[in-house]
């Protein structure tokens, strides 16, 4: 299991209209792919709340973090009130979603 901090999820309007933007750390994979966020499919019955994917992360020996983030247009700025973290089906993290700008 690896290693994970400094979760924020942010939602804001900007040029080109309404975003939600995740991000945090995890400890590096030695591996070659990187560590990434993907949308889970299908998401929870709860449409408030955004659930991700955590993919090639490392294990939690190393101290080696990398930045991961994820971003999404959204139609209304209050879509996601919450954003869950998944790693291989089991919640890792859980963020409330910060409203910027409104």
């Amino acid at each position: 299991m690896p290693l994970t901090k400094n979760w924020e999820a942010t939602a804001f309007s900007g040029i080109t209209g309404n975003e939600i933007k995740v991000q945090g750390e995890v400890t590096d994979s030695p591996s070659p792919a990187v560590p990434h966020l993907r949308k889970r499919t299908p998401q929870g019955f709860i449409t408030t709340i955004l659930q991700l994917d955590l993919l090639n992360a490392g294990a939690a020996d190393q101290e080696n973090f990398r930045k991961v983030s994820y971003a999404e247009k959204i139609g209304d700025i209050s879509t996601y009130t919450h954003v869950e973290i998944f790693l291989d089906n089991d919640k890792i993290e859980g963020v409330p979603v910060q409203i910027v700008g409104n």
